[in-house]
């Protein structure tokens, strides 16, 4: 049997229904979910998805891994020869080594300040998750508040991964206002805190005004990708420190 098939198999039969109703805190959730949902309907619909999309899933799953690993491998290069790698680059630019050494200590102090903004943003990011799970009574707040913060670090993901699902669960359980505060408080608190400080934390140690901090991370990101987090604001501190050399060579 095909895994798509055995998928809807397993969810027209409702057998994991059944089990989790002998959960007596879990049953008065069930029987609202399954009065408000078709599952048999759903089930059809998932498999089809995935027998279209299988090959795309597959293909895209395989290219990651090998990136992935291309990185690691490549890293390992760059680490164990890092020194001849930068004594080669300033032998070959057309700088002198104190404008190399402050070039270098330029990128030094983007990636420091990207990665220590992103982790920061990431922590509060978790305390506030963290705060308004307390708040609304929601069960181990410090556990998912601290998943929520490493959520935060990885791009396309994000704390809404947690928070989201405890709002739906909130509202099928009839809580329609704690549902509707913990929905507001991801999207216009725990989101945006991100927007908001990671300009000013990355900023402060870059020495550049936060909009062109804010607008070198969103145009890495569209064109890096995830990688852009990092690539975008290098590129943009290498550009203005390349400026800044050549706009004292010809002022001499």
């Amino acid at each position: 049997m095909k895994g798509s098939q055995l998928i809807e198999a397993k969810l027209s039969s409702e057998d994991w229904l059944h089990t989790l109703e002998t959960q007596q805190k879990l049953a008065p959730m069930i029987d609202k979910i399954v009065q408000k949902m078709d599952f048999s309907g759903s089930a059809k619909t998932i498999t089809t998805w995935l027998d279209s999309n299988a090959g795309d899933i597959v293909k895209s799953s395989i290219f990651q891994v090998l990136g992935l690993c291309l990185i690691f491998y490549i890293l390992f290069f760059f680490l164990r020869d890092r020194k001849v790698a930068l004594a080669s680059i300033v032998s070959l630019a057309p700088l002198s080594q104190v404008e190399m050494a402050g070039l270098f200590s330029r990128i030094g102090d983007t990636i420091y300040a990207t990665v220590y903004g992103t982790f920061a943003i990431a922590s509060v990011q978790g305390f506030l998750g963290e705060l308004k799970f307390w708040r609304l009574d929601l069960p181990a707040p410090l556990l998912w508040g601290l998943v929520m913060g490493l959520l935060a670090v990885v791009p396309m993901l994000g704390a809404f991964v947690i928070w989201a699902p405890a709002a739906l669960f909130l509202a099928v359980e009839g809580d329609f206002g704690s549902a509707l505060i913990l929905t507001l408080w991801g999207m216009f608190v725990v989101g945006t805190i991100d927007n908001l400080f990671c300009p000013i934390l990355v900023g402060n140690r870059l020495r550049l005004h936060t909009v062109l901090t804010f607008l070198s991370v969103v145009g890495g990101l569209l064109i890096f990708g995830a990688a852009g987090l990092i690539l975008g604001p290098i590129t943009l501190v290498v550009t203005i420190a390349l400026l800044e050399i050549w706009v004292s060579r010809n002022a001499v």
